[in-house]
């Protein structure tokens, strides 16, 4: 029997990894960009701004700064820094969870006024200055950043907005990847935790491979067939967009299919069929859809047996009364809805519509669409052990 595990962040979050997107900003990029804001770095040494990505700079414009003083007529004006940045960059929402910095970087790149993003850069680019009128918001530091950049950073050789922001999401993957490294190595016990997880996810009887979405390498740790999907912190990581058809020619290099194909490490996946799919960790985001798309597709879920199982965890709410219980209930709907979502999304690429629209159904008859709670409980005498 061959089994294919497909983990994500959800796994080094149970191990107690702080790995998401908003510890790493807020442990390694909110310092740096406060410290410019200020006046720490911008009045005495603007090459600081060396070790600050672009992309870090726009989260924080568009869901940290409140407001925004500039002076006006001999008194401050107060902005809206989100709402103007929203506007700004013709955003009509934001993501609602601001970590989730792909479909940022999705929303930005796909922005209604692309073209007035384009033309501030290429200003900016060609003259080396600062000109207030077409900031991101009014009297913010933006286009100076972007003059500052190219000088500091030596962006000589970029032709256009798209190879300064491609660069400086290379400078947000090092930092990531960097931000990672010190976790891991500040963790006393996490291979064994890691070791703990995957045993409950794989099974001595079958053959497993593992889908790692994580940037962690685990491969050290579990005797099985691993593959890093987007990359591991030893070598290169990627951080993407999903690949769909409405995106413009300018932003193919920004999709994770494209960095695949120029990705020094790409290793097949499917070469086997498998019996079982398990997924734990993973938050099932469209930016990955086309991933689960091709492995669906490859393992012809309808007509198959192949049962797939999605694990998950709520060990971080507490049972002390009907709220949190009400909490569990919720989590275990919000995580049955994302399965739900990516499954029906899936059925609406069957060439048989009717076999997509009756998929869920028929693989909840024939059981193999499985919800399966595990807090891994044996992780318990491991907590507490980060250094």
């Amino acid at each position: 029997m061959n089994r294919l595990v497909i983990i994500g962040n959800g796994f080094d979050l149970r191990i107690g990894l702080k790995s998401r997107f908003n510890d790493f900003f807020e442990r390694s990029e909110l310092p740096l960009i406060e410290n410019m804001f200020n006046g720490i770095y911008w009045a005495t040494d603007w090459r600081k701004i060396k070790d600050i990505s672009f992309i870090s700079f726009l989260l924080y414009n568009a869901f940290y700064r409140k407001e925004f003083s500039y002076p006006s007529n001999n008194h401050y004006v107060q902005i809206d820094t989100k709402k103007e940045f929203s506007r700004f960059f013709g955003l009509s929402e934001l993501p609602v969870n601001w970590m989730d910095v792909e479909s940022f970087i999705y929303c930005v790149l796909n922005s209604k006024r692309i073209k007035e993003i384009e033309k501030s850069f290429d200003q900016h680019f060609k003259h080396r200055s600062y000109d207030e009128s077409i900031a991101v918001c009014k009297g913010d530091f933006i286009p100076e950043f972007f003059s500052n950049c190219l000088n500091v950073k030596q962006y000589f050789c970029i032709n256009n907005f798209y190879d300064f922001f491609l660069q400086e999401l290379h400078l947000f993957e090092e930092r990531f990847s960097s931000y990672l490294k010190n976790e891991i190595c500040n963790f006393k016990d996490y291979s064994k935790m890691a070791e703990t997880i995957i045993s409950s996810l794989t099974s001595k009887e079958d053959e497993s491979t593992i889908l790692n979405f994580n940037y962690t390498d685990i491969s050290q740790i579990v005797a099985a067939d691993i593959i890093n999907v987007h990359g591991k912190l030893d070598s290169e990581i990627i951080i993407g967009i999903d690949d769909q058809e409405t995106i413009s020619a300018s932003v193919i290099p920004f999709t994770k299919t494209f960095r695949k194909l120029v990705f020094k490490e790409n290793y097949p996946v499917l070469t086997k069929k498998y019996d079982s799919i398990v997924i734990y960790g993973h938050s099932l985001g469209e930016q990955d859809y086309s991933y689960f798309q091709s492995i669906f597709d490859y393992l012809d879920i309808y007509n198959s047996n192949t049962v797939i199982k999605f694990v998950y965890s709520d060990y971080f709410i507490k049972e002390d009364g009907l709220q949190n219980k009400n909490a569990k209930s919720n989590h275990k709907i919000e995580m049955a809805q994302k399965l739900f979502k990516l499954l029906r999304s899936y059925g609406q690429t069957l060439n048989n519509k009717d076999n997509g629209q009756n998929l869920i159904h028929k693989l909840l008859l024939e059981n193999r669409l499985i919800l399966e709670l595990n807090n891994f409980e044996e992780l318990g005498d491991l907590q507490g052990t980060q250094q």
